[in-house]
């Protein structure tokens, strides 16, 4: 993985240090990369044709999918998002579960880097 800018989605800012932002290269701009595509959808103008990022918010918002479809989709859409990468060697690893409201993506992977844990 080349180089990235290091983003925090918490603030949806990127960070600065001595207002610079922020490079990160190897493995830490590869976990950058994941983060990103999997929050990224898809159906975006700025996305469309290029394949990159998911279209998990489709899955999600506002629909009545029964919950082991949209479980299966999602880890369908995260895989073939990844995998797109070609620092992803694999996924060996994905669950999805809903905690209090909220989706939460744990993704293990076998990468140039070694093994890496996602969680989202």
């Amino acid at each position: 993985m080349d180089k990235t800018y290091k983003f925090d989605y918490k603030t949806s800012e990127f960070v600065l240090h001595h207002g610079n932002p922020i490079v990160l290269t190897g493995k830490e701009a590869l976990k950058m990369w994941i983060e990103k595509a999997l929050r990224s959808n898809k159906r975006m103008q700025l996305y469309k044709g290029t394949g990159y990022g998911t279209d998990i918010e489709a899955l999600t918002m506002g629909k009545g999918f029964n919950f082991d479809f949209t479980q299966s989709e999602i880890k369908r859409e995260a895989e073939e998002c990844l995998l797109k990468n070609d620092d992803i060697y694999a996924v060996t690893s994905c669950e999805v579960s809903v905690v209090r409201g909220r989706l939460n993506i744990e993704i293990e992977l076998r990468t140039a880097y070694g093994s890496e844990e996602v969680n989202l």
